[in-house]
């Protein structure tokens, strides 16, 4: 019987040693008994084992999976390389030339063998342009599709969309991809008895822009004219289209050698440039561009604080194309720069600087809402915010409360409509600009308030001005390099009259006590 009763206690050894566990505060407990000559044991938690007549095959069966997949992805990586990885344009001005698309019946736009073969055309005339000008277009890089000896892993082919602002989105898209600043494209569009090749450009934020008006699309010149029946292999025709897209290299030469001095700073070089391109293309005709030129040049005037030049090559610039909303919206800039120079009595006085400001933004935001360009009716309503800003802090100088607190309302609400959707189109420089306006438009009504001896309805405003530079001083954090956004705006504007609201507060705070 003790023979039976001591085989009983080692029969039941496993039991005893799970009740006594399982008594104790243990999250898993594994126990396992194994016989004497037991092979291919496994014991434990998430164990995987493969046998195979008695033999045991995981490690070879995870060495051969190692191995299937290193082979899958040396296979797949050449077509997530180019998602993932896209190869970087570098320079200091990159420029992507996209094939020309054709647009179809149904107003799609689609690739075809003329589209292709115009913009290689396009791309060698300009290629040559700055192969022979290596002075000053040192630094500029120009891809294409066909282009030989660049090493790239990504094709442009056409620039997609069935609008204006599709084909701004894809080209915006396609810069950010491959760090370009600018990407040139076109489209073929058919008419009753002829085609027209409608070319255009978009420029990235990598751009810096003082005024706010160059980032986005722009079309270089009225569309040109080509036959309904364009034979490309045609040497008498492809002479006569060569002389043509020539008539626009030779621009966009100079436009992009003057804005590659403008992302280095050199205003003054950029300038020169211009106003060099004016004097040595003396066959650019006006209906080729040139309104875009002028604008440019204004554009660095006002950079360089020439006003009254600036204001003159605007005029030019509106002269050639009354409807360029982006040259209508700098020239209401160069006015309220003008206006901003003036002692706050002379303002609305004769020449009205303050009210043609707001009479050139308004024109300037009908033209972007008629012609479909989300991107410049949001720049539109920036603008008024910060003319509304000026003319509130005006009427506060001339002591009348009432006016200044309704344009500082203004200018909330101009500067607080644009936020969402410039954020929404990774215009971070624009936001922060919006968010500096409305900082400043409730730190000076919080000040007006303070002069009218109302700390009580001060300190709200002030709490309201800190929240929105501290939003300003945030977009710092949504972008990788720009300079202008992080020095100009953030460093000169925002973290500057973020201390000064603080300060404000505290003597406040201080005062209550």
């Amino acid at each position: 019987m003790k023979q039976n009763g001591e085989r009983e206690e080692q029969q039941n050894w496993l039991l005893r040693q799970w009740n006594r566990l399982r008594r104790g505060r243990w999250r898993d407990v594994i126990i396992g008994q194994v016989g004497e000559g037991a092979t291919n044991v496994i014991i434990g938690k998430n164990n995987v084992q493969v046998n195979v007549s008695g033999r045991n095959l995981t490690l070879p069966i995870w060495m051969i999976s190692g191995a299937l997949v290193v082979i899958v992805g040396f296979l797949v990586y050449p077509f997530v390389e180019p998602i993932w990885w896209p190869t970087q344009i570098g320079g200091q001005f990159g420029i992507a030339v996209a094939d020309f698309g054709e647009v179809d019946a149904r107003n799609r736009v689609r690739a075809t063998a003329r589209g292709e073969v115009l913009s290689k055309w396009f791309f060698d005339n300009l290629f040559y342009e700055y192969e022979n000008a290596t002075d000053i277009a040192q630094g500029i890089k120009i891809w294409h599709d066909d282009a030989p000896n660049i090493q790239k892993n990504i094709n442009f082919g056409i620039i997609k969309g069935d609008s204006a602002e599709e084909r701004r989105q894809s080209a915006a898209r396609l810069a950010e991809r491959i760090g370009a600043h600018m990407v040139i494209y076109g489209n073929l569009i058919p008419a009753a008895d002829r085609q027209e090749l409608v070319l255009e450009f978009y420029l990235s934020p990598q751009v810096p822009d003082e005024t706010a008006t160059l980032v986005g699309s722009h079309r270089l010149g009225k569309p040109i004219t080509l036959p309904a029946q364009l034979d490309i292999g045609d040497p008498s025709a492809n002479l006569a289209l060569g002389e043509l897209l020539k008539m626009r290299t030779g621009p966009f030469f100079w436009l992009t050698v003057g804005l590659k001095q403008a992302i280095l700073g050199r205003s003054a070089q950029a300038l020169a440039t211009f106003l060099q391109a004016e004097r040595t293309l003396t066959n650019w005709r006006e209906e080729d561009g040139k309104e875009i030129l002028y604008f440019f040049i204004g554009r660095e005037e006002l950079f360089l604080g020439h006003v009254e030049n600036a204001i003159a090559n605007l005029e030019r610039a509106l002269a050639i194309e009354p409807e360029y909303a982006r040259a209508r919206i700098a020239l209401g800039s160069a006015y309220l720069k003008r206006a901003r120079s003036l002692p706050p009595p002379e303002r609305f006085a004769p020449p009205y600087d303050l009210e043609t400001a707001l009479e050139h933004y308004l024109a300037g935001l009908a033209l972007a809402q008629q012609m479909e360009e989300p991107l410049v009716e949001q720049i539109a309503h920036l603008a008024l915010a910060k003319s509304y800003r000026l003319f509130a802090e005006t009427y506060y100088h001339l002591d009348d409360p009432a006016e200044a607190r309704r344009y500082f309302e203004l200018t909330r609400q101009e500067a607080a409509a644009v936020v969402e959707p410039l954020a929404a189109a990774n215009q971070h420089r624009l936001v922060a600009q919006a968010f500096e306006v409305e900082g400043a438009a409730y730190l000076q009504e919080a000040d007006l308030l303070l002069r009218q001896d109302r700390p009580g309805e001060s300190i709200p405003l002030l709490d309201k001005a800190k929240v929105a530079y501290q939003n300003c001083i945030d977009q710092g954090k949504q972008v990788v390099i720009d300079e202008v956004l992080t020095a100009q705006v953030i460093d000169q504007g925002c973290q500057r009259y973020y201390a000064l609201t603080e300060e404000y507060i505290h003597n406040l705070r201080e005062q209550e006590q």
